[in-house]
């Protein structure tokens, strides 16, 4: 009886598993959808009642979801439900000093991701980038709403329907990111030339060198992938790939050490400053005004209220100054995690992914963004290894 039981505990375990997974990724489709609308101009107003709903019935489903993997010692280490908590509670923390809800719900999608097949995930992102930017893009052309235009000494920048054309750029790069992801091994080398060729339309409409240069990079280091494929070499089968995880710390100190170190009156700090539209300068005036507390601080960026231009778009100095160094280490320590795990599954679509995400946020403010970049919650999410074939094995 002993046995049977424990069969029957099991099944319904494994059926609550599954319906918490849909629970989790309707949650994870409402907040996106009002994440990516806000970064739209689209006039739609998402109810703010809705959104608080899907917001407290996340905070419910984490809870539940920590506690039944505790009860199902569905973890690898006991330090594992510790260092949720750390997330949850760091994250909690910088919310409530900044006012920015952004970052909780960052880290309680996160967190819930615990066990739900990180491709899934994907997917449900893809389906709601690709309908809103498609909808945003067709309503900007034809009139319904304004493209946001910014003249610059390249030309004219079309935003086609998003705030800002960088951003427009911003989310495509990220979109070809998840979708070569998630296609793994069954990426075509039709798929990564279309990606080169969508990421130059891209460019000829906003101008976005920076968003361009990852996007050609990304194109580049999948089609050497996809070549030692061909010669049945796999990247990730050399554990030595796992020195990779330190990258994103190397590049916070890397980025924190030019910042401080800036002086306006080295010509080539100068130069440097203006190839990169003034992101050292500004970075330079951010830590001058504010400094890097533990758990950050209100950095008023708005234009109107400042009545001069601010804005801190390099990710690393950006996350440092607005949510403290509590926060930067903890999401520091998370891309190393998430670095090993995709080098323990063999994703080598995924480890590409990884470091360019690494370089857009030299350049661009939305790292942790949950309009752009959902490959965080892969960190706690189920993945399959990758097999020689293409196919995932558990």
């Amino acid at each position: 009886i002993g046995e049977h039981e424990m069969k029957s505990n099991q099944s319904i375990a494994n059926q609550i598993c599954k319906y918490m997974q849909y629970i989790y990724l309707i949650l994870f489709a409402g907040i996106t959808i009002r994440y990516y609308l806000y970064s739209t101009v689209l006039e739609y107003n998402y109810p703010n009642a809705l959104y608080l709903g899907l917001r407290y019935a996340l905070m419910a489903y984490v809870l539940i979801s920590i506690a039944f993997a505790v009860w199902q010692k569905q973890y690898d280490t006991v330090l594992e439900p510790v260092f949720m908590g750390l997330i949850l509670v760091s994250a909690g923390i910088v919310t409530y000093v900044v006012k920015d809800n952004a970052v909780f719900d960052f880290a309680l999608l996160l967190v819930g991701a615990k066990n739900v097949p990180w491709k899934r995930i994907a997917y449900v992102y893809l389906c709601v980038a690709v309908v809103i930017q498609g909808i945003a893009y067709y309503a900007a052309t034809t009139g319904i709403i304004a493209d946001i235009a910014l003249q610059s000494d390249r030309g004219i920048r079309h935003s086609l329907g998003i705030n800002y054309p960088t951003d427009m750029a911003a989310h495509m790069l990220f979109i070809m990111l998840v979708y070569a992801a998630m296609r793994e091994k069954k990426l075509t080398f039709v798929e990564i030339t279309l990606m080169g060729v969508v990421s130059y339309w891209v460019y000829t409409k906003t101008f976005a060198r920076n968003d361009f240069i990852c996007a050609m990079v990304m194109c580049l280091l999948l089609v050497i992938v996809k070549v030692l494929g061909l010669c049945n070499i796999q990247l990730s089968k050399y554990k030595g790939l796992k020195i990779g995880g330190i990258l994103m710390l190397l590049f916070v100190v890397g980025c924190i050490m030019a910042v401080t170190f800036y002086d306006p009156a080295n010509a080539m700090y100068q130069k440097l400053d203006t190839v990169f539209s003034q992101r050292f300068s500004l970075g330079y005036q951010g830590l001058a005004q504010y400094g890097i507390t533990a758990f950050g601080s209100f950095v008023e960026e708005n234009q109107a209220t400042l009545g001069y231009y601010f804005f801190l778009d390099n990710s690393f100095i950006r996350i440092a100054i607005k949510y403290g160094w509590v926060f930067l280490s903890v999401i520091t320590y998370i891309y190393y995690l998430c670095f090993n795990k995709a080098v323990d599954c063999k994703k080598d679509a995924m480890i590409v992914a990884l470091l360019i995400m690494l370089l857009f946020g030299i350049s661009e403010h939305h790292l942790i963004d949950i309009a752009f970049c959902p490959l965080w919650f892969m960190l706690f999410s189920s993945m399959k290894t990758e097999g020689r074939s293409g196919r995932g094995r558990n």
